[in-house]
This record gives C-alpha cells, structure tokens and sequence, in this order.
C-alpha cells in the first residue's frame, strides 16, 4: 500500500513537473515565433524566404531581390524534449549574422562545418540580389571543402577562394580598407548599411561574407590582433562585413595563439565531446534541455539550387541625369557655364541622392591636380556611356567658344557616330586610323604652339605674366576654349610598333607633359590597359576611373585591386591618389539616358539657330563614298561658272583627306620638272574616278585648245576597257585609243614636244596644255622591251615616253600613267630599266593593292589604302604635308542641272559597285 501511495506521488509529481516544463516550453516557442514575425516585419521580407524557410524547390523560390542582409539564417532544427527525452518542439535554429563575429568550435565536428557554411552561402543568395553577395573562403585545403561554392559560375557573384598565408593577410587588409571606404563615402549621414539599402535602391552596396575554415591555421599573430579588431568594435558589421569562423584544435596556430581573445567579441556554438551544444553571447537563451540538429551536410537540393543560380540574369538598371539636362534647359542654362574654372559636370551618382560630378582642369583651383584622364573598363560594364556623359553633359553646360572636343574611336565609329553634329566637335575620327590619330595630335601640337604665342603677346601687351588658360582670359579679356582630346580604345594606338603610332604616341605622350598650361586636357578610355606603357608620362594622369576589371589591369589604372569587385554596369571607382590609397576610392554608379543622340540634335539646332550656318567637323571615317559638293571649289567649277585658267599651274583635286583642314587633296601640274603623275594599285573603280575628275578639272582650268589623250590598255573584254571612251562627247579636246594606238599616240605628242622645243629657243611660248593618260601601262606592247643585241632594249615609243617625261613638264606637256604594279613598272625591266624614272614623278598616287613596299615620307612608313575608294597621295607637298589619306569622289548627291554633273553622275553610277 505504502509503495503504491509512494508510485502516485511520484507520478504526480512527474506530471506536475511535465505540466511546469511544458508551459516553459511554450512561452519560449511563443518567444521565438514573436522574434521571427518582427524580424521579418523589421526587414521586410516574407516568411517563406529562403533564410528562414525549410529547402524547398527552387521553382518555388521567390526572386532573390532583398537589398538587406537576413538578420538571421536558418541553420537546422532546435529540438525541445520533455523530461523523459522524447521531443516535444521541433523549432528552426536560426544563425544570428549580424553578429560581429561568429565562432564554430565543433570539436571533432569541425570538419562538417564547411557544409554548414555552403548551406550559409546557398541561403543568402537565395535571398538577396546576388550583386550584393561579396563571398571571400579562406581553405587552405587550396578550395576542396567548398566545391559548392565553385560551381557558382554565374558573373554577378563576386567570389573568391584563398588558400595562400600571404593573401589571407591581404583579406584583412582589404577588408580593414573596406570599412575606412564605406564610413568616407556611403555610410556618411547613416548609422549602418542596412538603413542606406534599405533605401538605395539600385544604389545598393554589397555586403561581404568572409568564411574561414581551419583557424587559425595560416593566420599570422599579426593578422590574427587584426581580425580580433575587425570584431571587435563593431565596425565590420556597421558597413556590411559578417565574419564565420570555423576553430579547428587539430590545425597548427601561432605561437601564443590564445582562443579566449574571441570569447568577447564573438558569438560562439561549441560542442563537447558529449555532444553537448552550448552558446555563448548569443542573442536568444536557449533551454539547457534543448538539442540541437544543425545541418552539418550541404541540402540535396544543392545541384537544383545551383543550376537556379547559375541561371539569374542580370537587371537592366538605369540612372538619369535627363532631369539635369531637363532642368538647364527649362532655365535657359544651356552654354551658359564658363570654363574659366575648368570643367564640372555631373556624370553619375556617389549616393542616391548626390551627384557625382567630373571635374578637371581647373587652373584657379590649387587642389584641382586633375588635367589627364584614365578609363577602363571590361566590355559591356559602361565605359563608353560614362564618355557619352562626360561629352554631352559638358557640351550642354559649356558652348562651343569655351570648349571644343577632338574625339577619336578606334572601335570603328561604335562609340562617337552620334557627335557627327555636336558643334563641340572639330575632329571626329571613326575608324581606327593611326595616320589620322596622328594627325589631331599634330593640330593639337600646333594649337599648343599658337596659344603659346598667344601667351607670349598678351604679356607683351598688358605687362602681366601668362602662363595658363584662365590667366590669359583674366589679362588679356579674350576668350579662348578649352580643348579635351578623348580617345576611346586608344590601346589600338599605343600596342602598335610601326613609326605612325610610335611618333602619336610620343607626340601625344610631350603633350600630356606640356598642354596643360594651355587648356587642353586628355581623357584616354579602354577596355584593357595591358601592354600599355605612358612611361614617365603616367604620373601626369591623374584623374583614374576604373569599372570591372582583372585584377592586374585594376592594380594599373588605380593602382589598387578594388575594381576587381565591380559587378553592377555602371559602377565605378575614381582615385587620384598617386599612390593607389584604398582610402582615396570614390564609388559611383554612371548615369546612363537614351537621348544623347537627341541632345547632340538639340545643340546642333541650336548652333544653326545662333550662327546661321551648320558646323561641319572634320571626320576621318571608314566610308570612302565623298560627295564631289563637299568640296565648294570643286562645286563651282562643275556649275560652269568662270573658272580661271592657267597654262603654267593647274590644281586638281583628286578627294576628300583624312586631314584637319578644309583644302581637299590637291595635285599640282606646273610648268616645271617632273610634274607628272603616276598611280598604283588594282582598285580600278577609283582608278577610273580619279582618272575623269581629273581630266574634267584640266579640261575646265586649261587653255581651250588643250588636248588630252587617254591610252586605254586594258585587255579587251576587261569590264573597265572603255571606261573613260564617253569623256570624248564632252569635248573634242579628249582623244581616246587602245593599246594598237600607244606608238601613234606617243609619236604625236612627241614630236609636239619637239616643236615646243624649237619654240622655246625662239623665245616663244605655246600655252595650250597637253596630258597623256596611259591605263595598266604594264601592259602597253609598244612600251615593253624587247630582246636586243645586248640584252633587254627600249622600244623607240619606250625612248620617246621617257623623253616626254623628263622634258614635256617644263612645257606643258604631262603625264599620268597608271600601273597595277611598281615591281613590274620599274624592277622587273619591262617598262622602265631602272627605278630610278620613279623620281619623274612628283605626284604620286597609290590605291588598293599597290606594293609600296617599305617606302618613307616625312620620316613616317606609310602603307598602301586596304579598301576600295581610299588613295594615299604625295602631291609634292602642295599643302604642306609629306602624304596625304584620302577617299575618292564618288557621288554627286547635289546635281547641277548640267551636263558634266550628269555626265560624271551616270559614270559613278555605272561603276559605283565595281
């Protein structure tokens, strides 16, 4: 009887016990439950987001799109137990992030930790937009134990595995440069990042997960006293920096490595050998007759999720600054900026709310260091848009009389097509073309020069020294613009050996050094800098932009690795520190608008409207068709209005230069030695063009009886024989024939040419103008040599046109012979027996397919033109140049109603697509 009394009380009392713990139990589950419900109203999330949800299908899963960290990730099950062990609550057990630091001491678990640490890297990205997921492993197993982690491809997660000593010193390091960046930029004006996210926007910065494995195996003492202040005060979480740490007892650690210098400033779960868990400065209490099942293993969902991440696109995001352009507009602001103090105009945003502006090249600003750019950027991450903005932004602020823009793309034209009517613009280069690069540094050198002179006067005149731009303007009252030269891909110019682009580069590299003072700046863009090399030169680039980009290319352009991290289009990083300082890094994201082309046809209205007259820049361009009314000189002597003529010089134009001057190309026939012109290449539809603007503007500018005789020696049935025969129903001055003709017609002119002779003695002179034209003369029979008794002879016709070459100039008698090659005219013997008749040419022309070989004008190699349409022409410096690039004349887009016109119009119709 006693024994059963004593049974009941012990049942009851175990039931009043169950009851007491039961109703504990629930008041810590209604805790938790609370906690959860206000953490996800705290961050605005939803209950099922893949922090706090059990795995599931990633089919199911919502957008990763949360622009905050999840204050708490799930990391397994909590398992409440009644006295008698059995489970009563099974509860999530959630990790706390933004812990300042937390500590795995798992003991003999330890290696089961990096699974825990995937399962941590899975939900985050499963949960916040993964540009915003910054993932540094430290595994100095050379990356085994995270091979979830390397199978995360997709380009926006910015991830890195370190397994060296030495570059887990730099982690700290950077992340030390981390923290000192967001407190001088983002973080000013907020307590954390969180609360700037939370109302970022797009703006968003990153937040960094560092996950080490094996500590403190690789740590240094020193790195280690680091890590320990990075955790300590807080300030690594403040800025979006969350540290896991796995304490492993069996890896080596430094001498008097003391494990309870964490016990403070960590958020520690340990295990005994027990297989007792036990917290410490964690943020819930948790029962001591609580267990723990912490995911130790990576989800099998863990290919499905991968794939799923693997998969994410990246958002097309956009920032605008049209407000800005709107505005200046509305308010009749446009051009209405000075230069005086250099250039300042917004180009992206450093906040949400705050511009950020580029600002060069001003001289009354003794902090203003800044007169030569530096961009950089991989594909598609926005280089060539923040050009666009610092173009069009400046160009809206700034009128043509305060600055002026060359721009050169050697992308092929991609980038700068849109400013061919920006009124900034006087050179526009839209091919990638070193001779023409070359040739706007020259203008540039020379508008250095001239202001130099400038400076030189107004000195002389006001008695005041000048030595910059702004200075001039404040002495002397006279304005003159700014000048920015942008190359974009300039690499093109700088990895070539040839002496074209090492003298632009020498060039442009002497004025880097010297155009400051003269108000001309330099902004050079690529998407590599490797293999460039500025020399000294590099000091004087200042101002150093980078987006994405490798490391070795970030550590040139900004002389530090942060651009490395760059994954949103657009972002990007500003230093000018010489030194690379990390702390010196400015972070902005570049504004990006659809309307530039429109605010470029904006301004060149405008410039219309203010000037009455279009601004024509020049343009350097792959398209060879040029419109023979571009040239205005020409025009008029097409519209049969009076046209001077001269018996002793005649110019001609033969096309449109790729030179930074109005004057087309021009060949002068002149009553002295050798003022004759040969043409080589296989390009016979320029042939013929040049062939008949040639002849049409002698026959307009030469005496009336003039008379010009074109040899035609093309192989019968050769689609260009008889291409110039229709010139002889223009007038009875032109005289045509085939290769049978080549004696009778050289007889003619020769003995003319006697006659002259006689005449000359006599003092007299005979006015009239006579040219011969010889098509592929190569393959002219009367002119070949032909076996003698000594070898290869001249044929008395062969004697006879090289008398007329040496002697007919002088009395006006020319001569312009075509060959497709300078090897058989002159090297072979065929023709000529000897390259040395090349010198009774002065006027030389060279198209597609002549083989120049190594030849050298000016001290600079040029090559024969590589398309159809384009010459290279030596006009025994005419206009000053040694050589000249040009593009043919090829169409008549503005037609005089005027036979000639119409004439050359039905020719380059007919052989247009020749």
């Amino acid at each position: 009887m006693e024994n059963n009394n004593l049974q009941n009380a012990i049942d009851l009392f175990k039931k009043h016990g169950q009851s007491y713990w039961m109703s504990i139990l629930k008041k810590e589950v209604a805790k938790i439950r609370e906690r959860i419900i206000q953490l996800n109203q705290s961050i605005g999330i939803d209950e099922d987001r893949m922090s706090l949800m059990e795995w599931g299908p990633s089919d199911k899963s919502q957008t990763p799109n949360s622009l905050i960290v999840p204050q708490q990730i799930r990391l397994g099950n909590l398992l409440l137990r009644n006295i008698n062990g059995a489970t009563v609550f099974e509860l999530p057990f959630f990790l706390p992030v933004n812990a300042n630091g937390i500590m795995f001491n798992l003991g003999t678990d330890s290696e089961k930790v990096p699974d825990i640490f995937q399962n941590i890297i899975l939900r985050l990205l499963l949960t916040m937009r993964m540009d915003l997921v910054k993932v540094s492993i430290v595994d100095l197993n050379y990356g085994n134990n995270f091979p979830i982690v390397a199978s995360l491809k997709n380009p926006m997660l910015n991830s890195e595995i370190i397994y060296q000593q030495d570059k887990i010193t730099n982690l700290i390091n950077q992340l030390g440069a981390e923290i000192s960046n967001a407190n001088a930029n983002f973080l000013a004006g907020n307590p954390n990042i969180d609360i700037y996210n939370a109302s970022a926007g797009e703006m968003a910065q990153p937040y960094h997960f560092v996950f080490i494995d094996g500590f403190p195996n690789g740590f240094t003492p020193s790195a280690i006293d680091d890590l320990i202040r990075l955790i300590s005060n807080g300030n690594a979480t403040r800025v979006g920096i969350h540290l896991f740490i796995n304490y492993s007892q069996r890896n080596p650690a430094p001498r008097d490595f003391d494990l309870h210098r964490f016990e403070s400033c960590c958020s520690w779960i340990s295990k005994d050998s027990a297989g007792t868990y036990s917290f410490m400065n964690w943020p819930l209490n948790i029962s001591p007759k609580t267990d723990l099942e912490l995911d130790t293993e990576v989800t099998d969902r863990s290919p499905e999720y991968v794939n799923y991440l693997n998969s994410i696109k990246p958002r097309s995001v956009t920032y605008s600054l049209d407000a800005w352009i709107e505005k200046l507009k509305a308010t009749d602001q446009v051009w209405k900026g000075s230069t005086v103090d250099g250039i300042r105009v917004p180009i992206g945003y450093s906040t949400p709310t705050k511009t950020f502006d580029f600002y060069i090249a001003n001289d009354n600003d003794s902090s203003c260091k800044d007169f030569f750019a530096l961009i950089a950027g991989l594909p598609g991450y926005g280089k060539t848009v923040m050009l666009h903005n610092i173009i069009v932004n400046a160009a809206m602020k700034y009128s043509p009389d305060e600055l002026c823009f060359y721009l050169a793309d050697f992308a092929e034209g991609a980038s700068f097509n849109i400013y061919r009517n920006l009124p900034h613009v006087k050179s526009l280069m839209l091919s990638n073309n070193k001779e023409y690069a070359l040739r706007m540094i020259d203008d540039i050198e020379l508008e250095a020069k001239k202001r130099s002179n400038l400076y030189k006067q107004g000195q002389k005149q006001f008695g005041k020294q000048i030595n910059t731009l702004s200075n001039y303007r404040e002495v002397t009252g006279q304005k003159i613009p700014r000048i920015i030269l942008i190359m974009d891909e300039f690499h093109y110019l700088f990895l070539s050996t040839d002496a074209t682009t090492i003298r632009a580069k020498e060039k442009m590299c002497n004025g880097i050094r010297q155009w400051r003072k003269f108000g001309i700046s330099v902004i050079l863009c690529t998407q590599s800098i490797s293999g460039v090399n500025f020399g000294s030169t590099d000091t004087y680039i200042t101002y150093r932009f980078a987006l994405n980009l490798l490391e070795m290319d970030s550590k040139t352009v900004i002389r530090n690795t942060a651009a490395v991290s760059l994954k949103r289009k657009g972002q990007a990083i500003m230093n000018n520190s010489s030194d690379g300082n990390l702390n010196a890094n400015v972070e902005f994201q570049c504004a990006y608008s659809p309307y530039y082309l429109d605010y470029v046809k904006y301004l060149s209205e405008l410039y219309s409207q203010k000037f009455q007259k279009p601004h024509i820049p020049f343009i350097c361009e792959d398209e060879t068709d040029v419109d023979i009314f571009d040239n205005q000189e020409f025009a008029h002597i097409l519209a049969n209005k009076k046209v001077e003529r001269d018996n002793n010089k005649c110019y001609v134009f033969v096309g449109k230069p790729d030179l930074l001057r109005p004057m087309h190309t021009r060949i002068l026939y002149r009553r002295q030695q050798n003022s004759n012109t040969i043409i080589i290449g296989d390009d016979y539809r320029t042939l013929i063009f040049n062939l008949m603007t040639q002849l049409i503007q002698l026959w307009y500018k030469s005496p009336l009886k003039s008379k010009f005789y074109m040899l035609d020696c093309f192989n019968v049935g050769d689609m260009f024989q008889g291409a110039l025969n229709d010139m002889c129903n223009l007038s009875n001055n032109f005289v045509t024939g085939l290769n049978r003709d080549a004696s009778s017609f050289i007889n003619e002119i020769y003995d003319e040419l006697e006659k002259r002779k006689e005449k000359q003695k006599n003092g007299e002179m005979t006015e009239e103008r006579i040219v011969l034209v010889i098509m592929n003369t190569h393959n002219c029979d009367d002119l070949k040599r032909q076996s003698g008794k000594y070898g290869l002879e001249s044929s008395e016709s062969n004697k006879k046109l090289v008398a007329i070459l040496s002697d007919g100039s002088p009395l006006g008698v020319h001569c312009i012979i075509h060959t497709q090659s300078y090897e058989i005219l002159f090297k072979r013997n065929q023709i000529f027996d000897s390259d040395k008749y090349y010198s009774l040419f002065e006027n030389q022309v060279f198209l597609k397919g002549a083989d120049i070989g190594n030849m050298y004008l000016g001290g600079l190699k040029f090559n024969a033109p590589d398309v159809i349409g384009r010459m290279v022409v030596v006009n025994a410096k005419t206009d000053g140049e040694p050589y000249e690039q040009c593009n043919a004349y090829s169409c008549i887009s503005a037609r005089e109603n005027n036979a000639t016109t119409l004439f050359m119009d039905k020719y380059f119709q007919r052989f247009q697509n020749t």
